[in-house]
């Protein structure tokens, strides 16, 4: 779906929010929150920016641009689904104003953004950020992931054997939503 420049529509209005973004990160389209939900949770991004506009040539250019920082570098985040439809004129505009960031794109398209199991795991974890963990399960949580490195969420509840089922609360949100689809 591409979403039209300057459009006024309420989904233009969202805002991203998690521990790697300073400050919100606005977006339009859904697929667009998929890609920051899965880039939040990729260990090896260290933050994510937002960057509104640019001045080039004395005209201010509106672009929206979220900014990926990883250990290799900074790039632009580029969701192929939700590129904006703009007329020549402005389109040349954001063309200069990109140039000037320097930065590589990257590109994310729906493909990557639904590849499994990584879509569903990280839709899981990231529908559970609101539940509340007890001080002693993360303590669980952070002694096993410390003695055994990463490992798979099934793995990680059996080896921390915390107090209560964090990882079943996500199911029944799970089936909900399965069912919602059919």
């Amino acid at each position: 779906m591409r979403i039209p420049a300057g459009s006024s529509n309420a989904a233009s209005n969202r805002c991203f929010v998690s521990a790697k973004a300073r400050t919100p990160i606005r977006f339009a389209a859904r697929i667009v929150h998929e890609a920051l939900a899965q880039l939040t949770l990729d260990p090896a991004v260290r933050a994510l920016e937002f960057v509104s506009s640019l001045t080039v040539s004395g005209v201010a250019v509106q672009l929206d641009v979220i900014v990926v920082i990883r250990a290799d570098g900074r790039h632009r985040l580029d969701v192929v689904e939700a590129r904006s439809v703009r007329d020549i004129d402005e389109e040349g505009l954001v063309l200069l104003a990109q140039e000037a960031l320097a930065l590589p794109a990257l590109v994310m398209t729906p493909a990557d953004l639904r590849r499994e199991p990584y879509a569903t795991n990280c839709c899981l974890v990231w529908n559970g950020r609101h539940v509340q963990v007890r001080a002693s399960d993360r303590v669980r949580i952070l002694q096993a992931l410390t003695e055994d490195g990463p490992m798979p969420l099934g793995q990680l509840a059996t080896e921390a054997r915390w107090s209560h089922d964090h990882v079943g609360q996500s199911f029944p949100w799970r089936a909900k939503t399965s069912l919602k689809s059919i």
